[in-house]
């Protein structure tokens, strides 16, 4: 869901969903500004799968070319750059807030959002056809 503000648009993947690109190219298309995560990596119990998660996050900025939000009740609390740049956070597993100045730079429309995974799965495809060409030797001689 977009939720439209005055100045911008945002949607709101609810913690793992950040992880799943596809689901977040859709928003973008359908004209989200900013990604605004919410989650809760209190089930990690350590810093290593807290990390792991939000650099998981930070990509989707990075494909999409949006800024990232995210506030977690455990975990990293951050904003992230469209070029995947941690620009603020606060400390894990502390109580705290964080106030930033969302920046908008023009929304550009990236390769990713707009074509999604066709290059790696064109690549498998063109592999998977090498290999079934590979099993008969005569195809492979007219190659």
């Amino acid at each position: 869901m977009i939720f439209r503000h005055p100045l911008f648009s945002f949607f709101t993947p609810i913690c793992f969903e950040d992880c799943f690109p596809d689901d977040i190219r859709r928003f973008v298309r359908e004209g989200g500004q900013a990604i605004v995560n919410i989650s809760n990596d209190y089930w990690s119990l350590t810093e290593v799968e807290a990390k792991q998660h939000a650099v998981n996050s930070s990509l989707r900025a990075v494909e999409n070319a949006r800024p990232l939000l995210r506030a977690t009740a455990s975990g990293l609390t951050g904003y992230w750059d469209v070029d995947g740049s941690l620009l603020a956070s606060v400390p894990y597993y502390q109580e705290s807030h964080l106030v930033v100045d969302l920046a908008f730079r023009a929304q550009e429309t990236t390769l990713y959002t707009r074509w999604g995974d066709w290059l790696p799965r064109a690549a498998a495809a063109a592999l998977a056809l090498l290999a079934l060409l590979s099993l008969f030797p005569r195809a492979r001689r007219r190659l």
